[in-house]
């Protein structure tokens, strides 16, 4: 069985905990392995440096991001949840940044002010500049963006690893390269049908359901050539 991908989920914890937990039990349900401040008791204090070595750990980066800015530790200009989203930057992890809609109701007990909420806007311009930012309301709208992403990077790497690979020598021959997390599938076509559906639906278990099928034919359109005079 090949090893589940690691995703971290960053946000401050009150304001943002139904969310977090409706996200991380889609990821679980998606074969992932969702990790977080929960891992350190669920608060916004939680320790910088342990958490920022979980998230060097992690395979994907998810921040989730309402109108708080979050805990700022002793000797610290950024708040933890900044330092988390810098680290996961710094060490080339796919980030993923959702943003509250700024006209959803919100409780304003959580909602910064003054110094808190400049850092916020700050931070907030920052992630809208480097990501694709997605927008969200309710918790199970967020759990769907999440989970779409991580399909869509899941796919994508399948696929990238999927490409043929030079082996060097004087031809190049190209062979799958193959990674903990795909099967490669045999490539001899079996001679009848029921054989050949077999083989289709062992390679749709071992890769959780996702195969690529193209079915090509000669097309009957006329081509038309124009004569520029």
């Amino acid at each position: 069985m090949g090893q589940m991908t690691k995703v971290f989920v960053s946000s401050t914890y009150n304001d943002l905990v139904t969310y977090r937990d409706v996200v991380q039990r889609v990821m679980r349900q998606a074969g992932a392995v969702a990790v977080g401040m929960e891992d350190f008791g669920a608060r916004d204090e939680r320790p910088l440096d342990e958490s920022l070595a979980v998230v060097a750990e992690s395979d994907v980066f998810v921040g989730i991001y309402a109108h708080r800015y979050g805990f700022v530790p002793d000797g610290s200009q950024i708040s933890i949840t900044e330092a988390e989203y810098q680290h996961a930057i710094s060490k080339s992890i796919p980030v993923f940044a959702y943003l509250i809609d700024d006209n959803y109701p919100w409780p304003p007990k959580y909602v910064d002010q003054g110094e808190p909420a400049n850092q916020l806007a700050r931070f907030k311009d920052l992630l809208r500049k480097k990501h694709i930012i997605k927008v969200f309301k309710e918790a199970w709208e967020l759990a769907s963006f999440v989970a779409a992403d991580l399909g869509r990077l899941n796919l994508r790497a399948g696929l990238s690893d999927a490409r043929s690979v030079s082996t060097g020598g004087t031809k190049d021959t190209a062979v799958p390269r193959k990674t903990k997390n795909m099967t490669i599938p045999k490539v001899t076509t079996p001679s009848n049908l029921e054989r050949w559906n077999q083989e289709r639906y062992s390679i749709y278990n071992k890769n959780k359901d996702l195969f690529l099928h193209y079915d090509l034919e000669a097309s009957n359109v006329t081509r038309t050539r124009l004569k520029i005079v």
